[in-house]
């Protein structure tokens, strides 16, 4: 392991300690809801899972498309995208607990109980398959993850510039390989609850809102590490705005495709396409639409109009902080009507599986970003930033 400066050891071992509570706090009241109502545990730890594998996922999109643009914010994030997609080991390992409950979770494991439609998708939609393609999916994106850390670490041992060849030459398939299988993923874990149903944009939805959640990851973390003497010569407004716009950038693609969907899906009125909004319009679940239209899309869309927010690390973080939440409103939307079509039902599980996956997620991504510098540091595509000017820290700050 690399030795840090004290000063970034002692951010890292916060995050660490924030982990470690979530996560212990998480599993023992996971365990006691388990055995109280273990049907509820189930579809709550689903709903944890979603949220926090799309992160991972995020991350390592948003890795590859920068060893793909080569932008100045590319070279200040990097070392976040690279932990969070490493946690896609974590991730494969929780995701046994979603197989143990697939049975509670997922009606096409009942095919008795399916519709006439619905009973034509067992061929793809069966126990076996369903694991095969998930073993598939996580080799894949382990797999991608650990070449672009790894090449990234030898080029910062070796100063090799080839390594920079080699990671573009990953990132490229890499970056088609990610959107597949996730849109894959996305049908298998989370449009399969409710089998009668389907829809070809749903799967790039996910694309997009694992992409904006990363950034909103990246930013958050800048922010947090830039008091350090490394990651401060980096966070300066220019990288804060190139991440403001790429966050808007995600906003709008995100609210497009859930637009288009909503659109082309209600125009056509059909019977096996309709079912799925009309268990997400009614009286309750409209509220939570409403929320995203504002608080996910609309709020975050005119404030990032504005230039000079985005140069400001103080204002772009709390966007980053406030799109997180409405990350996990969306999951929410998305999820558990499946399982409470009529009503909203939170549950204290719902918060303490949040808490479990979330906490371990955590710890890992902070131990993660202790194996190296937070700034990588011979890569040849970039010059070092000069320290940001007194006025610079001003404005950004």
């Amino acid at each position: 392991m690399t030795t840090l400066p004290a000063e970034q050891t002692r951010y890292i071992k916060t995050l660490q300690r924030w982990g470690s509570t979530f996560a212990l706090l998480g599993i023992v009241l996971c365990v006691a809801g388990y055995f109280a109502d273990p049907a509820r545990f189930f579809q709550s730890y689903l709903l944890g899972y979603i949220f926090w594998v799309n992160l991972s996922l995020g991350s390592l999109g948003v890795l590859m498309l920068h060893h793909m643009t080569s932008g100045k914010w590319g070279f200040a994030v990097q070392r976040y995208a690279e932990a969070g997609a490493k946690t896609i080991v974590l991730m494969a390992v929780l995701f046994i607990p979603v197989i143990a409950g697939m049975s509670g979770l997922y009606p096409w494991m009942n095919p008795a109980r399916l519709a006439e439609a619905a009973s034509r998708k067992l061929a793809y939609l069966n126990s076996s398959f369903f694991i095969g393609r998930a073993l598939l999916y996580f080799v894949l994106w382990i797999g991608m993850s650990f070449l672009l850390a790894r090449w990234s670490r030898r080029q910062d041992e070796t100063r090799d510039a080839r390594y920079t060849v080699l990671l573009r030459r990953v990132s490229a398939p890499g970056l088609i390989i990610y959107v597949l299988s996730t849109t894959f993923a996305a049908t298998d874990w989370v449009m399969s609850l409710e089998p009668d149903w389907f829809s070809t944009i749903y799967g790039f939805l996910f694309v997009a809102s694992q992409g904006l959640a990363a950034f909103a990851l990246c930013v958050m973390m800048l922010k947090f590490f830039s008091r350090t003497d490394e990651v401060r010569q980096v966070a300066q407004p220019g990288v804060f705005l190139d991440l403001g716009n790429l966050i808007l950038a995600s906003v709008i693609l995100w609210a497009y495709m859930s637009f288009s969907q909503l659109l082309i899906i209600w125009s056509g009125n059909l019977p096996e396409e309709i079912s799925w909004y009309v268990r997400r319009l009614g009286l309750e679940w409209r509220m939570v639409a409403l929320v995203l239209v504002v608080l996910h899309f609309l709020v975050p869309f005119l404030i990032l109009l504005i230039r000079q927010s985005k140069r400001s690390s103080t204002v772009l973080w709390k966007l980053a902080a406030g799109i997180m939440v409405m990350r996990i409103v969306d999951v929410y939307w998305l999820v558990m009507p499946a399982f409470q079509p009529e009503h909203i039902v939170f549950h204290w599980l719902d918060f303490a599986a949040f808490a479990a996956i979330g906490g371990l997620w955590l710890l890992t991504f902070s131990r993660l970003l202790g194996n190296a510098g937070l700034v990588p540091a011979y890569d040849p595509r970039f010059a070092v930033l000069p320290e940001t000017s007194p006025a610079a820290g001003a404005t950004h700050g």
